[in-house]
C-alpha cells in the first residue's frame, strides 16, 4: 500500500505481525465454510488495507469510517473491488450507520474501540453481536499492555489500552465467548516502542492540542516517518519473509501480558 507521495504504508513491523496472523485466521475460517463467499464489516476502515485483506480473500463487504479523506483513500486503494460490486465505502460512524438486515459472518475492527467510552463499548458489541450469524465472529485487535500507555495513545484520542481480562470481562457483560485470543507484536514491538515514541513525539505532537475526538477522526490517516510511511527500499527488510522469525516468536510469547497488540474473536452463546 502506498501514500500520496509514492511512500510506503502498512509495513511497520508491527502492522506485518497483525496482518500475517489475520490472514492466517481466516484463511482457516474460510476453510472450516467449506470455501464459501463470507461477508463482512470493517469498522472505523481507515485507508482500508484491512478490508483488502479480507477481500484478498475472496470475502465481500462494507468498510466505515468517520473521517472523509481515509474513506477517499480506501475507495481509491479497493476500487478494482468496488467496482465488482463486491465492496462498499461509507463515511459515518458505525455506530449510528444502518448495515442492513443480512448477518455478517466477520465483524472487525482494527486499532478502534480503544477509541470508544466505555458507553460507546457497549453499545458496539450490543450493535455487533446482532449482526453476526450464530456462527459469525467479532473480530478486534486493539492496543495491550495498559502499562505502556504513552504519548501514541494520547495523539491518537484512546480512551484505554486493553488486557485480556478485559475481553473475559466484555464476553460476561454482552452473552459472547471467546473463540479465539492472544497477545501480537511481542518482543519486537516492544524493543521498538522507545523509538516509536520519540518519531511519534518529533512529527505528531501537535495533535496533542486538538479535541479527542478530531484526534480520533485523525487517527486512520497520519503521516510519521519510519512509524506508520516508509521509504520504498524499506520493503527490503520489512516483508513477510524477513519478519516470519518475529511471527514465530510472537506466537511463543501469545501470552505475554506485555504484548502492545491483542486479537480477540467473540462469538455469541
Amino acid at each position: 500500500m502506498h501514500d500520496d507521495t509514492g511512500e510506503l504504508e502498512e509495513v511497520a513491523p508491527g502492522n506485518i505481525l497483525q496482518q500475517m496472523y489475520l490472514r492466517r485466521r481466516l484463511q482457516k475460517r474460510i476453510q472450516e465454510k467449506g470455501g464459501r463467499t463470507l461477508r463482512f464489516c470493517d469498522n472505523g476502515a481507515g485507508k482500508g488495507a484491512v478490508s483488502r485483506i479480507l477481500l484478498g480473500l475472496g470475502m465481500e463487504g462494507i468498510g466505515s469510517d468517520l473521517e472523509a479523506s481515509s474513506c477517499m483513500k480506501n475507495k481509491k486503494l479497493n476500487e478494482d473491488y468496488i467496482k465488482d460490486g463486491k465492496y462498499d465505502v461509507v463515511n459515518e460512524s458505525f455506530l449510528t450507520h444502518d448495515f442492513g438486515e443480512k448477518p455478517y459472518d466477520v465483524v472487525i475492527s482494527s486499532m478502534v474501540i480503544a477509541h470508544l467510552s466505555p458507553d460507546d463499548v457497549d453499545t458496539y458489541f450490543d450493535k455487533f453481536k446482532n449482526m453476526i450469524g450464530q456462527d459469525g465472529i467479532i473480530i478486534s485487535i486493539v492496543p495491550g499492555s495498559q502499562k505502556h500507555w504513552g504519548i501514541e495513545d494520547e495523539t491518537v484520542g484512546h480512551f484505554k489500552r486493553y488486557s485480556f481480562k478485559c475481553f473475559d470481562d466484555i464476553c460476561e457483560k454482552h452473552d459472547l465467548v471467546v473463540h479465539d485470543m492472544c497477545g501480537l507484536c511481542y518482543p519486537i514491538s516492544n524493543w521498538l516502542l522507545p523509538l516509536s515514541n520519540a518519531l511519534i513525539k518529533k512529527d505528531d505532537s501537535q495533535k496533542l492540542a486538538l479535541s479527542k475526538q478530531k484526534r480520533t477522526e485523525l487517527s486512520g490517516n497520519r503521516h510519521v516517518r519510519f512509524k506508520n510511511v516508509f521509504p520504498r527500499w524499506s520493503k527490503l527488510i520489512l516483508n513477510e519473509v524477513m519478519m516470519y522469525p518475529f511471527y514465530i516468536l510472537q506466537r511463543i510469547f501469545k501470552h505475554h501480558p506485555s504484548s502492545l497488540v491483542i486479537y480477540s474473536e467473540l462469538e455469541r452463546k
